[in-house]
């Protein structure tokens, strides 16, 4: 490998890596400021050496400790491209991957994912050239460019950098990389590769047990627990999450311990042990209540569905109901963030392997050039060789991002998605007319105490799959579901004047609908139906949960009006009834009092004019 300018054999990399990752281990845990002025005093100390290398590194790694401290050091981001363009200008492979690396902490530290990814990916086709003992730093980068695509849900990609990583482990680094290895099972296990999954899990654990390290082997014990569970393996997965509760409970991890005494529950209660199955939901319930926050996602979303279940199993269906209500709310929200992860993470390794391509292009060109200069008929065909290669990974990457783009437009409103692509953001929109509609299921609660939470939630889903059905016939952008309530609204996120009559149009083929399944012998429900037009705000908040929501006063008067209202009855107020009375007959119900927002002019919609 050529080093021109810094005059140094390639050789002393290893040594030189090693040396400074020891020095630097020995000063990590000072102070950020007298850590750093270590690190400014021995690269002064390097400055008067032949060897240019090693100052280099250092450079590099004086950065680095900024980048990891968070340290807002002015101008860090353009010594970070100088040092990337010095390690390019003087073709030190190894020494800029690490380069690229320490850019890409920086950017990933910014939220930056795609340029992050960017130049960890661009690190990557330097360093996977090398073994571990040219490059003792290979461990470490793959485990992390791992843990960054797990971070996304891209597990497979995930997994193939952990086995990579696994290959090439050294047997005496075995007891410092449990946790990559035990997540290396965690990615098979979401991958529902379960014979991968349990023999890196027991790779795992067999090193914890070399190395007596307890925390470790209850983590994982909890992990093959899930897995035998997850596969009905029962009589296997009980004794471990037994186990996994009294370490759990010894380490303080409260969240762990709740999930598998519920676990334990469910499966006693398959075992026709009914009262030991209370208990222990009883159990997982105390844990939550005094150890966790009940408005933890997490817990609602894992643990609440088991608690639901047992209970409905003991004939309580009222609280099972009451728990799997909240659970599929929780649900929910995790699978769209989880589909929001994946997706920013997708689009994001797309953008960096397309500008990476077009790097790599315009090297080619370069190349071609030279090539054509010195008369080398040998450069053309590979010039076409590169070209046949890019042509399938452009195609590649056409299609994730046509993948990507469905995801995101099941999430948001075209419009929405389209401007979150094209600026990386989506700004909140003030709309002075909009037509709000909330659903809802007449005692609701009542009658789902004689149906199993398997019946209520396939109910539920049955008539909201229609109801999307029948809205997605006119101009209507629906909001979200909560419990038993449906809540849509037109006029948003393009305004248009039709709102008021699209949404009544669509209330009335609900109603139709309803009344079809009576007919049918289907249908335990009566709804009712509530609808106010008024101003709005819309848009998405934060940067990781995406969703698109309403607020405004307008919102709760239509809430209200669907409170105020009577089963098999589309109430409309006022300001609705105005926009829509051309061609609908209304019954005028006078004002009526609404919870919180007093007197409001009300008409029950009677029929199409």
């Amino acid at each position: 490998m050529a080093n021109s300018l810094f005059g140094q054999s390639a050789d002393s990399y290893p040594s030189q890596v090693k040396l400074l990752d020891s020095l630097y281990n020995n000063i990590y845990h000072l102070d950020s400021a007298v850590s750093l002025q270590k690190l400014h005093d021995l690269y002064q100390s390097s400055l008067g050496q032949e060897d240019k290398n090693y100052s280099f590194l250092i450079k590099i790694l004086i950065l680095n400790h900024q980048v990891e401290r968070g340290l807002q050091t002015p101008g860090l981001k353009e010594s970070i491209h100088e040092v990337l363009d010095e390690a390019q200008l003087n073709h030190v492979e190894r020494i800029r991957a690490d380069a690229l690396q320490m850019a890409g902490n920086f950017y990933w530290n910014r939220k930056s994912y795609a340029q992050a990814l960017e130049h960890y990916l661009y690190g990557s086709r330097i360093y996977e050239t090398f073994g571990l003992s040219q490059f003792p730093r290979k461990l470490i980068y793959l485990k992390d460019l791992a843990a960054k695509f797990y971070f996304f849900t891209d597990y497979a990609t995930a997994k193939d950098y952990l086995l990579e990583f696994w290959k090439i482990l050294p047997k005496e680094q075995q007891s410092k990389n449990i946790s990559p290895i035990n997540t290396l099972g965690l990615c098979y296990s979401n991958l529902q590769v379960y014979d991968s999954s349990e023999y890196f899990f027991n790779q795992a654990e067999n090193i914890a047990r070399l190395y007596h390290d307890e925390e470790w082997i209850g983590i994982i014990s909890g992990n093959k627990a899930n897995i035998y569970y997850q596969q009905g393996k029962l009589e296997m997965a009980l004794p471990l999450f037994e186990k996994d509760v009294s370490i759990s409970l010894q380490r303080g991890s409260h969240m762990s311990a709740a999930l598998s005494v519920a676990t334990c529950g469910s499966i006693y209660m398959t075992y026709g042990q009914a009262d030991k199955a209370i208990e222990y939901i009883l159990k997982a319930r105390d844990i939550i209540n005094n150890k966790i926050n009940r408005s933890n996602i997490l817990v609602r979303a894992k643990v609440y569905p088991i608690i639901a279940k047992v209970f409905a199993e003991r004939g309580m269906t009222r609280e099972a109901y009451l728990y799997l209500d909240s659970a599929n709310a929780a649900k929910d929200t995790m699978t769209r963030q989880k589909s929001l992860l994946y997706l920013m993470g997708a689009r994001n390794k797309v953008e960096a392997e397309k500008h990476l391509d077009e790097l790599r292009e315009k090297e080619a060109e370069v190349n071609e050039q030279k090539l054509i200069r010195n008369g080398l008929i040998v450069g053309s065909i590979c010039l076409l060789l590169f070209a046949a290669v890019f042509f399938v990974q452009r195609n590649r990457i056409k299609k994730e991002k046509l993948r990507t783009d469905e995801l995101l437009l099941n999430i948001l409103p075209s419009e929405v998605a389209d401007e979150l692509k094209e600026k990386g953001s989506a700004e909140a929109r003030q709309y002075e007319d909009v037509t709000v509609m909330f659903t809802d299921f007449k005692d609701f609660t009542k009658i789902s105490e004689n149906l199993t939470p398997k019946q209520l939630v396939a109910d539920i889903h049955s008539y909201f799959e229609a109801f999307d059905k029948i809205i997605s016939k006119y101009t209507i952008e629906k909001i979200k579901t909560i419990g038993d309530s449906y809540m849509c609204a037109g006029g948003l996120p393009v305004a248009n004047n039709t709102h008021a009559l699209d949404v009544v149009r669509a209330a009335w083929d609900l109603q139709e609908y309803m009344n079809q399944c009576k007919k049918d012998g289907k249908d335990l429900y009566d709804i009712r139906i509530g609808i106010h037009t008024g101003p709005v705000v819309a848009g998405i908040v934060g940067v990781m949960k995406f969703a698109y929501d309403i607020w405004g006063d307008t919102v709760n008067t239509a809430s209200r009006l669907e409170t105020a209202g009577e089963a098999g009855k589309i109430n409309i107020s006022g300001s609705t009834y105005e926009m829509v009375k051309d061609h609908f007959r209304c019954t005028y119900r006078g004002k009526v009092e609404a919870k919180h927002k007093g007197l409001i002019d009300m008409y029950f919609v009677d029929g199409k004019i």
